[in-house]
């Protein structure tokens, strides 16, 4: 009889330290997300995943099926074990960590996670909270370490999409942009200028071309009916020069200075972009976004290379305008900042439904022009370039107008356009009584439009705006579409 009963206190003990064993060994397995990334915790008590990214879920079955009855949990319930099976790798299935696995392995195992917040007594909630702490502070130093790793070998952490979608990159190193001038190294943000004028606020540089120290910026932020003041980075105001210089068929304008102001400095501009730089190479651009009068740097790649412009991905904000686009590699300007060009179009692979058209994606493509191969400067007076500009937005006017009367079928007078006026006064006196009346009046009424559209182009082109500014190139095709549009509703009235 005392056999027996040692005989089952020897069993009890055996099974006993067997358990023992058993949990030892769970407790010694290596934590959820390593994989030489994410930190091993030995301790079960540092509350994270009991077990390695590539290791078999302990109690699944054969087809990875765990015996667990729990639905598969989000935040809010407490989730089971978390798999690396087949189920999850659809989800993500060309990143190597599975976004299914880390989100369940971010709360396996949590006390209390399953439990409302309200049933939670004060002890309870304080074991959650400082038990999600430690796990958040696990989860941010692994972060930190996958950081390191992606600017060890020459990434970003985030992408421009990333960005617009709000992601905020930890400020950094990056986003210095070191100039070397007479053996002296700056940060090119001393050389950039705030400009605000009457109709918008932009961005400008000092710069060194061809020994000489300029203002650069934009010729559409010069575009204003009033002078275009500019200011430094340290708040120091600089007024408009009386003379600049421009090349036909390039947003670039270039206002000659005596000196800059202490603590200022110009920027070295690329001599030979085609040679030295390359598709891929890492960009800055440092400006006024949105016109909030503050220097924000943005991180990007050169997209291409042409002739004449820079495209790159720098997700560029309004404000920007003018703003230098920085070289990495060159440590020069290879660029002035200076539009986009929006596009839509359909997603590949995405069904598209009854209606296409809600599937319509949108796209923006942003570009700099060069400023290494400019050679035909012309130089023009400030206060001719302001009466250019009101110019220019007279004949804007003007085209609303016109486009108003034609294809809204507008008759409304307008004080500031006479000429028009007088086509209206003289349509509304013939358009009365029978239809044949009416159709006589609007015949002649786009006669006589047809005709003043094609005064307008001409008063245009002596002024020579489209020499100056790009977007006087643009209206004056804009005109000219609307004169054939004209013509086409003739012949559909005779």
């Amino acid at each position: 009889m005392g056999t027996l009963f040692n005989v089952k206190i020897f069993v009890l003990a055996f099974f006993l330290f067997s358990a023992l064993g058993y949990s030892s060994a769970q407790d010694k397995g290596d934590s959820g997300l390593n994989n030489g990334d994410f930190a091993h915790i030995d301790d079960p008590s540092s509350d994270t995943p009991s077990r390695g990214v590539g290791a078999d879920s302990a109690g699944e079955t054969a087809g990875g099926e765990s015996p667990s009855s729990k639905d598969e949990g989000s935040a809010e319930a407490s989730p089971r074990k978390p798999r690396r099976t087949s189920d999850y790798a659809e989800e993500d299935s060309k990143d190597y960590f599975d976004a299914g696995y880390i989100r369940k392995a971010a709360f396996y195992d949590l006390p209390f996670l399953d439990i409302e917040p309200s049933e939670l007594s004060e002890y309870e909630k304080d074991k959650l909270i400082s038990s999600l702490k430690r796990r958040l502070s696990v989860y941010n130093a692994a972060i930190k370490r996958i950081e390191l790793k992606i600017e060890e070998v020459g990434g970003e952490k985030y992408s421009s999409k990333e960005r617009s979608n709000g992601a905020k990159p930890s400020p950094n190193k990056d986003v210095r942009m070191p100039v070397e001038i007479n053996g002296k190294e700056y940060d090119a943000i001393n050389a950039i200028l705030v400009a605000t004028s009457k109709d918008s606020s932009a961005t400008a540089f000092f710069a060194n071309i061809k020994n000489r120290n300029f203002i650069v910026t934009n010729m559409h932020v010069m575009q204003s009916e009033s002078e275009v003041n500019f200011r430094t980075f340290n708040g120091v105001e600089i007024k408009m020069p009386k003379t600049g210089f421009f090349s036909k068929g390039k947003d670039v304008f270039i206002l000659p200075v005596s000196s800059i102001p202490e603590g200022c400095i110009a920027l070295p501009i690329e001599e030979d972009i085609s040679k030295n730089l390359s598709v891929f190479d890492k960009l800055v651009i440092c400006g006024n976004s949105m016109g909030g009068g503050t220097l924000v740097h943005i991180m990007g790649e050169v997209v291409a290379v042409g002739p004449d412009i820079v495209e790159h991905n720098c997700n560029a904000q309004k404000g920007h305008s003018g703003s230098p686009i920085y070289s990495r590699k060159t440590k020069n300007i290879v660029g002035v900042l200076s539009h986009s060009i929006e596009f839509s179009y359909f997603e590949k692979g995405k069904k598209l439904g009854k209606n296409p058209e809600e599937n319509r994606m949108l796209g923006s493509r942003d570009f700099g022009y060069r400023i290494d191969n400019i050679k035909d400067w012309t130089q023009i007076k400030t206060d001719k370039l302001i009466e250019l500009s009101t110019n220019l937005k007279d004949f804007k006017q003007k085209y609303t107008c016109l486009a108003n009367a034609i294809h809204q079928n507008s008759y409304s007078r307008s004080s500031n356009y006479r000429d028009l006026n007088k086509i209206i006064t003289l349509f509304r006196s013939k358009n009365k009584g029978s239809s044949v009346a009416y159709k006589e009046a609007k015949i002649e009424f786009l006669k006589d439009v047809k005709n003043l559209i094609g005064y307008e182009i001409i008063s245009m082109k002596n002024k020579k705006l489209d020499d100056v500014f790009p977007s006087a190139t643009y209206l004056l095709d804009a005109f000219e579409q609307l004169q054939n549009d004209c013509g086409a509703l003739i012949k559909n009235e005779l």
